[in-house]
Protein backbone atom coordinates (compact mmCIF):
# COMPACT_ATOMS: atom_id res chain seq x y z
CA UNK A 1 0.00 0.00 0.00
CA UNK A 2 1.22 3.05 -0.91
CA UNK A 3 1.72 5.78 1.75
CA UNK A 4 -0.79 8.07 0.54
CA UNK A 5 -3.83 7.62 -0.54
CA UNK A 6 -6.22 10.26 -2.32
CA UNK A 7 -9.49 7.82 -2.95
CA UNK A 8 -11.45 5.67 -0.46
CA UNK A 9 -10.96 3.23 -3.17
CA UNK A 10 -7.25 2.98 -1.58
CA UNK A 11 -9.01 1.42 1.54
CA UNK A 12 -8.79 -2.24 0.48
CA UNK A 13 -6.67 -4.84 -1.30
CA UNK A 14 -6.44 -3.37 -4.76
CA UNK A 15 -4.20 -5.03 -7.65
CA UNK A 16 -1.68 -1.43 -9.27
CA UNK A 17 -1.23 -2.21 -12.86
CA UNK A 18 1.97 0.01 -12.37
CA UNK A 19 3.40 -1.89 -9.95
CA UNK A 20 2.09 -5.05 -11.04
CA UNK A 21 1.04 -6.29 -7.35
CA UNK A 22 -1.45 -6.29 -4.97
CA UNK A 23 -0.93 -3.13 -2.31
CA UNK A 24 -2.50 -4.83 0.28
CA UNK A 25 -4.37 -2.47 2.86
CA UNK A 26 -3.20 -3.91 6.40
CA UNK A 27 -2.00 -2.46 9.84
CA UNK A 28 0.63 -0.24 8.95
CA UNK A 29 -1.08 1.35 6.18
CA UNK A 30 -4.03 2.06 8.23
CA UNK A 31 -1.63 3.91 10.71
CA UNK A 32 0.43 5.76 8.10
CA UNK A 33 -2.70 6.87 5.93
CA UNK A 34 -4.85 7.90 9.14
CA UNK A 35 -2.22 10.82 9.52
CA UNK A 36 -1.47 11.04 5.80
CA UNK A 37 -1.83 15.04 5.86
CA UNK A 38 0.07 15.21 8.78
CA UNK A 39 3.51 13.64 7.24
CA UNK A 40 2.94 14.63 3.66
CA UNK A 41 5.97 17.14 3.52
CA UNK A 42 8.13 14.24 5.46
CA UNK A 43 7.02 12.01 2.62
CA UNK A 44 7.77 14.69 0.15
CA UNK A 45 11.47 15.18 1.97
CA UNK A 46 12.36 11.55 0.86
CA UNK A 47 10.44 11.02 -2.59
CA UNK A 48 13.84 10.95 -4.26
CA UNK A 49 15.39 7.61 -2.37
CA UNK A 50 11.08 6.22 -3.77
CA UNK A 51 12.39 7.59 -7.16
CA UNK A 52 15.67 5.31 -6.56
CA UNK A 53 13.41 1.96 -5.36
CA UNK A 54 10.65 2.81 -8.34
CA UNK A 55 13.71 2.86 -11.03
CA UNK A 56 16.11 -0.12 -9.70
CA UNK A 57 12.86 -2.31 -9.26
CA UNK A 58 11.96 -1.29 -13.32
CA UNK A 59 15.31 -1.89 -14.71
CA UNK A 60 15.91 -5.26 -12.80
CA UNK A 61 12.02 -6.34 -14.12
CA UNK A 62 13.17 -5.21 -17.66
CA UNK A 63 16.34 -7.21 -17.20
CA UNK A 64 14.30 -10.19 -17.78
CA UNK A 65 11.82 -9.39 -20.36
CA UNK A 66 12.36 -10.99 -23.20
CA UNK A 67 9.26 -9.18 -24.87
CA UNK A 68 11.51 -5.59 -25.41
CA UNK A 69 10.69 -3.35 -28.14
CA UNK A 70 13.29 -2.57 -30.93
CA UNK A 71 16.17 -1.13 -29.40
CA UNK A 72 15.05 -1.94 -25.67
CA UNK A 73 18.32 -4.09 -25.54
CA UNK A 74 21.03 -1.01 -26.10
CA UNK A 75 18.37 1.61 -24.14
CA UNK A 76 18.50 -1.04 -21.06
CA UNK A 77 22.31 -1.25 -21.05
CA UNK A 78 22.54 2.43 -21.50
CA UNK A 79 20.48 3.35 -18.80
CA UNK A 80 22.42 0.57 -16.08
CA UNK A 81 25.72 2.54 -17.11
CA UNK A 82 24.48 5.77 -16.15
CA UNK A 83 23.01 4.64 -12.89
CA UNK A 84 27.00 3.27 -12.44
CA UNK A 85 28.45 6.39 -13.32
CA UNK A 86 26.31 8.06 -11.20
CA UNK A 87 26.43 6.29 -8.14
CA UNK A 88 30.79 6.07 -9.16
CA UNK A 89 30.60 9.80 -9.38
CA UNK A 90 28.08 10.90 -6.03
CA UNK A 91 29.88 7.52 -3.65
CA UNK A 92 33.33 9.76 -4.22
CA UNK A 93 31.52 12.95 -3.60
CA UNK A 94 30.18 10.83 -0.15
CA UNK A 95 33.63 9.72 0.64
CA UNK A 96 35.05 13.09 0.21
CA UNK A 97 33.22 14.71 2.89
CA UNK A 98 35.69 13.01 5.60
CA UNK A 99 33.02 11.22 8.14
CA UNK A 100 29.91 9.31 7.38
CA UNK A 101 27.98 11.67 9.21
CA UNK A 102 28.72 14.18 7.49
CA UNK A 103 28.23 11.87 4.35
CA UNK A 104 24.56 10.91 5.61
CA UNK A 105 23.80 14.51 6.28
CA UNK A 106 24.83 15.37 2.81
CA UNK A 107 23.39 13.01 1.14
CA UNK A 108 20.07 13.65 3.18
CA UNK A 109 19.69 17.32 2.58
CA UNK A 110 21.32 17.09 -0.93
CA UNK A 111 18.48 15.02 -1.72
CA UNK A 112 15.69 16.76 0.55
CA UNK A 113 16.00 19.94 -1.51
CA UNK A 114 14.95 18.20 -4.63
CA UNK A 115 11.14 18.06 -2.77
CA UNK A 116 9.47 21.59 -4.18
CA UNK A 117 9.81 19.17 -7.29
CA UNK A 118 7.74 16.00 -5.71
CA UNK A 119 5.32 18.49 -4.48
CA UNK A 120 4.80 20.18 -7.69
CA UNK A 121 3.97 16.62 -9.47
CA UNK A 122 1.90 15.47 -6.73
CA UNK A 123 -0.05 18.81 -6.40
CA UNK A 124 -0.68 18.03 -10.57
CA UNK A 125 -2.20 14.38 -9.81
CA UNK A 126 -3.60 14.59 -6.44
CA UNK A 127 -6.28 17.42 -6.99
CA UNK A 128 -7.95 16.13 -9.78
CA UNK A 129 -10.26 13.30 -10.57
CA UNK A 130 -8.82 10.09 -10.74
CA UNK A 131 -12.03 7.89 -11.83
CA UNK A 132 -11.50 5.76 -15.06
CA UNK A 133 -14.21 6.54 -17.91
CA UNK A 134 -13.00 4.11 -20.03
CA UNK A 135 -11.73 3.95 -23.79
CA UNK A 136 -14.43 5.83 -25.32
CA UNK A 137 -12.89 8.76 -23.57
CA UNK A 138 -10.10 10.52 -25.81
CA UNK A 139 -6.54 11.12 -24.85
CA UNK A 140 -6.46 14.66 -24.74
CA UNK A 141 -9.75 14.58 -22.29
CA UNK A 142 -8.48 12.36 -20.14
CA UNK A 143 -5.00 14.00 -19.59
CA UNK A 144 -6.56 17.15 -19.10
CA UNK A 145 -9.30 16.09 -17.05
CA UNK A 146 -7.09 13.81 -14.58
CA UNK A 147 -3.50 16.65 -14.81
CA UNK A 148 -3.31 20.20 -13.94
CA UNK A 149 -0.54 23.25 -14.13
CA UNK A 150 0.68 24.52 -11.43
CA UNK A 151 1.52 28.54 -12.11
CA UNK A 152 4.51 30.05 -11.25
CA UNK A 153 6.94 32.65 -12.59
CA UNK A 154 9.59 32.47 -15.59
CA UNK A 155 12.06 33.62 -12.76
CA UNK A 156 11.40 29.97 -10.38
CA UNK A 157 10.29 27.69 -12.95
CA UNK A 158 13.94 26.17 -13.06
CA UNK A 159 12.82 24.95 -9.76
CA UNK A 160 10.24 22.64 -10.79
CA UNK A 161 12.35 21.49 -14.02
CA UNK A 162 9.20 22.76 -16.39
CA UNK A 163 7.22 20.01 -14.81
CA UNK A 164 4.58 22.72 -13.65
CA UNK A 165 3.33 23.29 -16.99
CA UNK A 166 2.07 19.07 -16.37
CA UNK A 167 -1.16 19.24 -18.89
CA UNK A 168 1.44 19.40 -21.85
CA UNK A 169 3.56 17.74 -20.87
CA UNK A 170 1.50 14.66 -20.56
CA UNK A 171 -0.38 15.25 -24.00
CA UNK A 172 3.47 15.55 -25.40
CA UNK A 173 5.99 13.79 -22.96
CA UNK A 174 8.81 14.19 -25.21
CA UNK A 175 8.87 17.72 -25.86
CA UNK A 176 12.11 19.78 -24.66
CA UNK A 177 10.93 20.51 -21.30
CA UNK A 178 12.02 24.78 -22.62
CA UNK A 179 9.20 24.31 -25.11
CA UNK A 180 6.56 23.35 -23.09
CA UNK A 181 5.52 27.07 -22.00
CA UNK A 182 4.68 27.65 -26.05
CA UNK A 183 3.33 24.80 -26.17
CA UNK A 184 0.77 25.11 -23.68
CA UNK A 185 0.24 28.45 -25.44
CA UNK A 186 -1.57 26.28 -27.79
CA UNK A 187 -2.78 23.59 -25.63
CA UNK A 188 -4.54 26.39 -24.07
CA UNK A 189 -6.35 27.25 -27.33
CA UNK A 190 -7.35 23.89 -28.67
CA UNK A 191 -8.89 23.00 -25.32
CA UNK A 192 -11.09 26.17 -25.68
CA UNK A 193 -11.93 25.44 -29.23
CA UNK A 194 -13.30 21.81 -27.74
CA UNK A 195 -14.69 23.07 -24.98
CA UNK A 196 -12.30 21.33 -22.56
CA UNK A 197 -11.04 22.47 -19.24
CA UNK A 198 -7.37 23.67 -18.74
CA UNK A 199 -7.06 23.72 -14.88
CA UNK A 200 -4.19 25.26 -13.29
CA UNK A 201 -3.68 27.12 -9.89
CA UNK A 202 -1.28 28.30 -7.63
CA UNK A 203 1.41 26.70 -5.25
CA UNK A 204 -0.24 28.00 -2.24
CA UNK A 205 -3.62 26.94 -3.05
CA UNK A 206 -2.70 23.60 -4.68
CA UNK A 207 -0.99 22.80 -1.64
CA UNK A 208 -4.54 23.34 0.13
CA UNK A 209 -6.29 21.43 -2.33
CA UNK A 210 -4.29 18.18 -1.77
CA UNK A 211 -4.17 18.40 1.99
CA UNK A 212 -8.05 18.43 2.27
CA UNK A 213 -7.74 15.57 0.25
CA UNK A 214 -5.40 13.49 1.96
CA UNK A 215 -7.52 14.81 5.28
CA UNK A 216 -10.81 13.68 4.41
CA UNK A 217 -9.60 10.03 3.63
CA UNK A 218 -7.64 10.33 6.26
CA UNK A 219 -10.76 10.99 8.86
CA UNK A 220 -12.64 7.78 6.29
CA UNK A 221 -9.67 5.35 7.86
CA UNK A 222 -9.94 6.80 11.52
CA UNK A 223 -13.71 5.61 11.16
CA UNK A 224 -13.14 2.50 9.89
CA UNK A 225 -11.42 1.71 12.78
CA UNK A 226 -13.65 3.14 15.01
CA UNK A 227 -16.39 1.42 13.53
CA UNK A 228 -14.05 -2.00 13.19
CA UNK A 229 -13.18 -1.85 17.20
CA UNK A 230 -16.95 -1.39 17.73
CA UNK A 231 -18.07 -4.23 15.94
CA UNK A 232 -15.33 -6.24 17.45
CA UNK A 233 -16.52 -4.62 21.03
CA UNK A 234 -20.01 -5.78 20.19
CA UNK A 235 -18.74 -9.32 18.68
CA UNK A 236 -16.65 -10.08 21.96
CA UNK A 237 -19.96 -8.75 24.32
CA UNK A 238 -21.97 -11.17 22.25
CA UNK A 239 -19.70 -14.21 22.91
CA UNK A 240 -19.21 -13.67 26.71
CA UNK A 241 -22.95 -13.10 26.59
CA UNK A 242 -23.09 -16.64 24.95
CA UNK A 243 -20.59 -18.27 26.94
CA UNK A 244 -22.62 -17.11 30.41
CA UNK A 245 -25.59 -18.20 28.93
CA UNK A 246 -24.33 -21.61 28.43
CA UNK A 247 -22.49 -21.74 31.28
CA UNK A 248 -25.85 -20.43 33.44
CA UNK A 249 -27.48 -23.21 32.02
CA UNK A 250 -25.46 -25.83 32.42
CA UNK A 251 -25.26 -24.47 36.37
CA UNK A 252 -29.26 -24.63 36.12
CA UNK A 253 -28.92 -28.79 35.02
CA UNK A 254 -26.78 -29.67 37.65
CA UNK A 255 -28.40 -27.93 40.18
CA UNK A 256 -31.73 -29.77 38.56
CA UNK A 257 -30.62 -33.08 38.49
CA UNK A 258 -29.09 -32.93 42.23
CA UNK A 259 -32.21 -32.00 43.67
CA UNK A 260 -33.18 -34.21 41.67
CA UNK A 261 -31.75 -37.48 43.06
CA UNK A 262 -32.21 -36.21 46.62
CA UNK A 263 -35.64 -36.03 46.63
Amino acid sequence: MPFLAISPEFLKSLWSSYYDRIMTFDTLAKIVLSIQHKIFYLIMFFGRFNLYVNSYTFLFQKAFDTKRARGGNWAWRLEVAGILFFWAWFGSVLYGCGSWQKALAYLVISHGVTSPLHVQIVLSHFSMSTEDLGPTESFPHRQMRTTSDVICSDSIAFIHGGLHLQVTHHLFPRLPRHNLRRASKLVKQFAKEEGLTYAEFGFIEGNKDVISVLRNVAEQVKIMGTVAKKEADEAVHKKVAAADTKFLKSVGSTVHYIDTHLD
